[in-house]
């Protein structure tokens, strides 16, 4: 540790894992001997009284667990998870970084998502079976939950936010009516059932994704098209399963496998540009096409 100096040993320190973490570099050189009492807050979790005295210099106090060692101070940041109901009940001193808008607080405040940058997120359910037409998602969330507008049978739009980059389970499955949605392009992963059943959906754009789920796209009946980038490499079983409308699709060259039932009742489906060299059970059941003798072989020996 010769070439790093205190300010910058500062820096690294924001990164500990525990109070452990600055003893031990604390005892290493005398350089940092005084290390932990050069920060005006806690960089790391406090569980007690002792702990929180080798930080005499606190100004703004940080709690990053419910089950930190909590003190009155002036000023504090609270990391964990809350509500947005609690959030929003705490004194102005208390600044909270990772706020989830959930299921009870649409009920309390209704179905416009709040703004500000402490909300970071909305809870599994948070708008299933909702009424709305039209969703905006604001760009201060970054994740969305399991559920988050599955059964929503009235919504027919949505926009996300461009932080969002998984689309959860079931996230939109039973979306009956859904038919635009738009900030697809920077999803990086669409997970099971996230669109299963959104019958109205035609077409979509996912650019940059990477893996689709199980029955990802299940019975989408009208879907027609949907756009992918170079960067697919991988679909779950029964991706596009019973997507009755979609008759051509082109594959990223890194996809090379097709998995059980990924395009089963795909009625009407003649044509995968790509790179496909191995069939799962019933890929291509129903379709207008047929895997070769020699390609099913090769699957059954490599599975």
């Amino acid at each position: 540790m010769g070439g790093v100096d205190r300010y910058s040993m500062m820096i690294i320190g924001k990164y500990f894992e525990s109070v452990k973490d600055f003893k031990v570099v604390m005892m290493v050189s005398r350089k940092f001997n005084l290390l932990s009492e050069m920060y005006h807050f806690n960089p790391v979790p406090l569980t007690s009284l002792k702990e929180n005295k080798l930080f005499p210099n606190i100004e703004t106090y940080h709690l990053y667990s419910k089950s930190d060692f909590d003190l009155e101070f002036p000023n504090k940041v609270i990391h964990y998870l809350m509500t947005y109901e609690d959030a929003i009940g705490l004194p102005q001193n208390i600044e909270c970084t990772n706020v989830a808008f959930s299921r009870e607080d649409v009920k309390l405040f209704g179905g416009e998502i709040p703004t500000s940058k402490e909300v970071q997120s909305l809870s599994s359910s948070c708008f299933k079976s909702s009424t709305e037409q039209r969703c905006v998602v604001p760009q201060n969330i970054k994740v969305i939950g399991d559920e988050c507008f599955s059964l929503s049978g009235k919504l027919h739009a949505i926009s996300l936010s461009s932080n969002i980059t998984v689309i959860p389970q079931r996230c939109f499955w039973g979306c009956r009516r859904l038919s635009a949605i738009e900030n697809c392009r920077q999803i990086l992963v669409v997970k099971d059932e996230a669109f299963s059943e959104c019958n109205s959906l035609r077409d979509i754009s996912i650019e940059s994704v990477e893996a689709l789920g199980y029955h990802s796209f299940y019975q989408c009946k009208k879907l027609t098209s949907i756009s992918f980038g170079s960067t697919l490499s991988s679909l779950g079983c029964g991706c596009f399963c019973e997507c009755i409308s979609l008759s051509e699709i082109t594959l990223p060259l890194k996809v090379t496998v097709l998995p059980k039932s990924c395009f089963a009742d795909c009625s009407n489906l003649h044509t995968i540009n790509g790179n496909i060299t191995k069939y799962g059970s019933g890929a291509l059941y129903n379709t207008q096409m047929n895997p070769t003798p020699l390609l099913r072989l090769a699957f059954r020996k490599a599975f």
